[in-house]
């Protein structure tokens, strides 16, 4: 009979970490004190869940030995006390290097930090295990103590491969980047062009001044370059009044030619209301002296005069106006209409 009073962990030799050389005092990483604290916060977890389930084993085993001495006859006590024993060895030979591996696989915690490449191949390999042993480490696992701890393990793997991706982003617009030359001419071998004038355009095409831009948008092309903007004020207003104009003229076209789901109406439409307008204060006067006899008052018409009196304007010539006008009278007066004189021929003289 075994005891299980307590539960003995032993290391194995084959289960050491890869040692470094002590070539004096040594910095470590970011990455490599997270995953220190990430293994520790495992290896504290991991023990006391599996002293949990030890325990627990050593409890039924306790029970089952007290009833096994009350019937000794009972086969089914004594095999299920087997089962337990058999379990209660598998447990004291899980190692916690093996569930802190299976963990690591579990989460890729080191698959995303590029400097932990030695410590990933080692927690990367696949050590033999049976299906039982399998299943109760997965059991070990899945407890519920642990699984906050591998999310958040979880968590900063997608956190550190979205970083990645990011810096993959900007690495790439970089060399994008690089491979533009100054000038905008591209990095790709040059080719021999031959082309009629220094500035790649013909007398025809320089009469024609639509030639030469698409001659200038064909050469950027070929040398790698972006093609020049036409500096054309009022172009951009211009095309979206255009667009604008077809627009409306286009929705009053289907307006028009849009008919009801059952055809055209068949009613006759609606005479519209003439609009009610407040009448005038003369309109008022009007239609009250329409109504009422008209009375003479002097009082009225004394006003009346006034006001017509004030508003009509009074036209005040200007002095050299009227000194023009009066040299004009006297030259016209000065000019004096011919007459006609009438010349007889007789036969006396």
């Amino acid at each position: 009979m075994c005891d299980w009073s307590e539960i003995t962990v032993v290391a194995r030799s084959s289960d050491k970490m890869p040692m470094r050389q002590k070539s004096g005092p040594r910095t470590f990483s970011a990455h490599e004190k997270l995953f220190h604290k990430t293994k520790t916060a495992l290896q504290r977890e991991l023990k006391r869940i599996k002293l949990f389930h030890a325990r627990k084993v050593v409890q039924q085993l306790k029970n089952l030995q007290t009833e096994a001495t009350q019937s000794a006859t009972d086969e089914s006590i004594q095999t299920q006390i087997s089962k337990l024993e058999h379990k209660y060895d598998m447990l004291k030979g899980i190692h916690q290097e093996d569930l802190i591996r299976k963990a690591l696989q579990k989460t890729q915690f080191l698959h995303v930090f590029d400097d932990l490449r030695e410590l990933q191949k080692h927690y990367d390999r696949e050590m033999p295990e049976s299906t039982k042993e399998k299943q109760l480490k997965d059991k070990l696992l899945s407890h519920r103590r642990l699984q906050p701890l591998l999310e958040s393990m979880e968590q900063i793997v997608r956190t550190e491969r979205r970083k990645q991706e990011k810096r993959d982003i900007r690495s790439m617009r970089s060399r994008q980047k690089k491979e533009v030359l100054v000038g905008g001419r591209s990095n790709s071998a040059p080719e021999s062009l031959f082309l009629t004038s220094l500035s790649g355009r013909t007398q025809f095409q320089d009469d024609n001044g639509d030639g030469g831009i698409v001659l200038d948008d064909e050469l950027a092309e070929i040398l790698g370059e972006s093609r020049k903007k036409k500096n054309r004020p009022g172009q951009i207003a211009r095309r979206q009044q255009a667009i604008r104009r077809e627009h409306e003229m286009l929705t009053g076209q289907r307006r028009r030619q849009s008919t009801a789901k059952y055809g055209p109406s068949r009613r006759t439409p609606a005479s519209i209301p003439p609009k009610h307008t407040t009448p005038k204060p003369a309109q008022k006067a009007a239609s009250t002296s329409s109504r009422y006899p008209s009375v003479p008052n002097e009082t009225v018409a004394k006003t009346t005069q006034r006001a017509a009196h004030i508003t009509t304007p009074v036209e005040v010539e200007h002095p050299s106006w009227k000194a023009k006008r009066m040299l004009k009278d006297k030259e016209r007066l000065l000019i004096a209409t011919p007459k006609g004189k009438k010349i007889r021929f007789c036969d006396d003289e």
